[in-house]
């Protein structure tokens, strides 16, 4: 989970100090770091690598009608997410301990019925930390997506629901510092936050634009998107997922420079047709482009369409065949998305004087792309990343 002060204002420029000064200091930095580091430096490295690495697409899914384990049977290969579901008010789940053991768990954290003002005044701060207590007493990779798909007015915590629980996107993003913060404190590092509109924002006012909603880079540790092709349903024609994916994709990358990208829930109708269907996801796990898109979770549910991953055998078929092998992507990702690079801030492949020299100069600061573990400032701890990670 990335660290933030609380009420720290996450912009990203600063006014350098005094460059040559700070030059001399650095250098009486870099030799005490060097020495007395070595152990700070890989548990710091450790701390700044992804769970799984960029490149490698993972597969998760919802699973509703049948079991976890009846799924990986059917598909041949096991979950690397299991998405489900929680409302604000229930106890932290008991399935991230069995189901979700070896598998990252992706809980959708909905706050149904609750004032969004309420929680940053702290009304529910009780609850919040039972929830980070509880998380971190796991062990376990629990990956939460509160507020999830925010920007669609079918959720009543949408200031444009009607419900009257959220005035703005920006008092949202408020309370979903204050929740983080929260974990924070409790120490929860096994918690990554996902931040997960939907595709298109509904209603499709400059008002309601998901980038509103967005609380900082230091609160995010994943940027997804939950996309559906609708194919066939009133009149709406089958779009492949480059058309889904692209907007979005964009979107999100431009909020935030290294975050990986995951697709939080998705699937396709087979209204069209069962081949249709099929032929959607056989494109989808061939696809080597969206270089930062890191996993894809199914929504398998028969609800307002048959979304399952079995809805017929051909459709099964072409998840066991796309599923056999992890794909890479091609492009690779920049090397500051990559575990073990970060400090690389001109994507060179290279850890070296030039980057010192970038992030020298915003020393002290709070710029957010020097500010290696998101502590809200740059400082000793965020050379040592940068040194530990030097690849002239």
């Amino acid at each position: 989970m990335k660290r933030k002060n609380p009420h720290h204002s996450g912009g990203r420029h600063a006014s350098p100090p005094n460059f040559a000064r700070t030059h001399a200091v650095a250098l009486v930095i870099i030799v005490l770091v060097a020495v007395a580091t070595g152990l700070a430096i890989n548990y710091l490295r450790a701390a700044t690598i992804y769970t799984v690495p960029i490149g490698k697409r993972l597969f998760g899914s919802y699973v509703s009608g049948t079991t976890v384990a009846q799924m990986e049977a059917d598909i041949g290969r096991k979950l690397d997410v299991f998405a489900t579901y929680e409302n604000w008010q229930a106890p932290f789940p008991n399935y991230v301990n069995t189901t979700g053991n070896g598998r990252i768990t992706q809980i959708g954290w909905e706050p149904f019925g609750i004032k969004t003002q309420d929680i940053i005044d702290g009304r529910h701060d009780t609850y919040i930390r039972s929830w980070a207590n509880a998380a971190k007493a796991s062990g376990q990779k629990v990956y939460l997506r509160p507020w999830l798909e925010m920007n669609g007015s079918w959720c009543d915590y949408s200031p444009f629901s009607g419900a009257g629980l959220t005035t703005s996107p920006q008092q949202l993003a408020q309370a979903w510092r204050h929740t983080h913060d929260i974990f924070t404190a409790a120490g929860a590092t096994n918690v990554k936050w996902i931040f997960s509109p939907n595709e298109t924002d509904e209603p499709g006012t400059t008002a309601n634009k998901f980038e509103n909603y967005w609380p900082g880079d230091a609160y995010v540790d994943i940027i997804a998107f939950d996309a559906y092709n609708w194919a066939g349903s009133s009149g709406s024609p089958s779009r492949t997922h480059t058309q889904m994916f692209t907007t979005p994709y964009n979107r999100l990358t431009a909020l935030s420079p290294n975050d990986p990208v995951w697709v939080a829930e998705s699937s396709a109708s087979p209204r069209v047709s069962q081949t249709d269907k099929a032929n959607w996801f056989k494109a989808l796990f061939a696809d080597t482009n969206f270089p930062r898109l890191q996993a894809y979770n199914l929504f398998s549910i028969n609800k307002e369409q048959d979304w399952r991953y079995n809805s017929s055998p051909e459709v099964l078929n072409a998840f066991k065949v796309g599923l056999a092998n992890p794909v890479t992507t091609s492009p690779s990702p920049s090397p500051t998305t990559q575990p073990g690079r970060p400090g690389d801030f001109n994507n060179d492949g290279k850890v070296n004087v030039t980057d010192l020299s970038f992030f020298l100069a915003r020393w002290n600061g709070s710029d957010a792309t020097a500010d290696l573990n998101h502590s809200g400032k740059v400082d000793i701890t965020d050379l040592s990343i940068l040194l530990s990670n030097w690849l002239p």
